[in-house]
C-alpha cells in the first residue's frame, strides 16, 4: 500500500517523558504497518528544527503538541509556509484549547492520553497524503518556452541544473537545455528530490552515484563541488533525513 521506503517524521513535544512515550507508540505502529520511519523528536524550537522547518521538503509528516513552545499552532503555521501540503497531526490535553487549529489544513487532532486506534487512523491518513504527493512528483514536468515553443521536461529525467552566466543549463537523460531563468525561481518549482549544493548547482538526489569529500559524482560520471556554505545543509539532507543510503542501494539494484 505504501510506496515510499522511509517516512521522515518530526515530533514536537515540550516534555521529554511524553515525547519518549509518543516515539515508542509511533515506532511500534510503523513496525506493525511494515514501514520504515526516521523519527526526529524535539522538545524545543532549536536551530536544527528551525532549519528543517524552513527547508520544508525534509519533512514527510509532522506531529505537533498544541502546547509546544506555548504555541504549537504557530509552529504548524510556520511549517505550512514552506510546505503547504505537509500532513500535520496536532495533539493536546483535554483542557487545552485548540484555537486556530480548525482553520488549518491538518489531518486531525489527538487528545491526551493518546489512544492507539485514534493514532493509527490519523497516521493512515497522513501516509496516504504523503504517497499521493510522491506520485504527483513522479509525474511532474517543468514547462518552459524556447523560441516561442512550449517545452516540457520530465523532472525525473533531470540530472543537474547549473547556472552558467545568465542561463540555467539543464542536463537531462535526453539532452541539454538552456533557459534564461534564475536558480532561485527554478528551485521553487522542483520536487523534493532535488538539492541545491552550491550557489550555481542543483542536483537530482536520485542521480547521485557517490560522494567523495566535497565532490558529488552523478550518474553521468560528472562531478560537482559542494559549496562551503552548503556543507551543513548537504550533510543534513543526505546524511539520513532523505534516506540517501537507501536511494543509493536502490540505484545499484536497478
Amino acid at each position: 500500500m505504501y510506496e515510499q521506503q522511509v517516512y521522515r517524521i518530526v515530533l514536537c513535544d515540550s516534555k521529554n517523558k511524553h515525547a519518549k512515550v509518543f516515539s515508542e507508540k509511533l515506532t511500534l505502529l510503523s513496525a506493525t504497518l511494515g514501514i520504515q520511519i526516521h523519527l526526529y523528536s524535539y522538545v524545543n524550537r532549536n536551530s536544527e528544527l528551525e532549519y528543517i522547518m524552513q527547508t520544508g521538503e525534509l519533512i514527510d509528516i509532522a506531529i505537533i503538541d498544541v502546547g509546544f513552545e506555548e504555541n504549537g499552532v504557530q509552529v504548524a503555521r510556520d511549517l505550512q509556509k514552506s510546505k503547504p501540503l505537509v500532513p500535520i497531526i496536532m495533539f493536546t490535553d483535554e483542557e487545552e484549547e485548540c484555537i486556530g487549529v480548525e482553520e488549518m489544513l491538518i489531518i486531525g487532532v489527538l487528545r491526551k492520553p493518546i489512544i492507539g486506534r485514534e493514532l493509527k487512523t490519523l497516521f493512515f491518513r497522513a501516509l496516504g497524503q504523503v504517497d499521493w504527493y510522491a506520485r504527483q512528483c513522479q509525474n511532474y514536468f517543468l514547462n518552459f518556452i524556447i523560441n516561442k515553443m512550449h517545452v516540457e521536461i520530465p523532472a525525473k529525467g533531470i540530472i543537474s541544473i547549473e547556472k552558467v552566466q545568465k542561463k540555467a543549463v539543464f542536463k537531462t537523460t535526453s539532452g541539454v537545455y538552456e533557459f534564461r531563468k534564475t536558480l532561485k525561481t527554478i528551485e521553487q518549482e522542483l520536487p523534493p528530490y532535488f538539492l541545491r549544493i552550491s550557489q550555481s548547482v542543483i542536483v537530482n538526489v536520485e542521480q547521485i552515484e557517490v560522494i567523495k569529500g566535497r565532490r558529488i559524482y552523478m550518474s553521468t560520471k560528472e562531478y560537482f563541488v559542494i559549496g562551503r556554505t552548503y556543507n551543513d545543509m548537504v550533510s543534513l539532507y543526505l546524511g539520513g533525513i532523505l534516506n540517501y543510503l537507501n536511494v543509493s542501494k536502490r540505484r545499484k539494484k536497478a
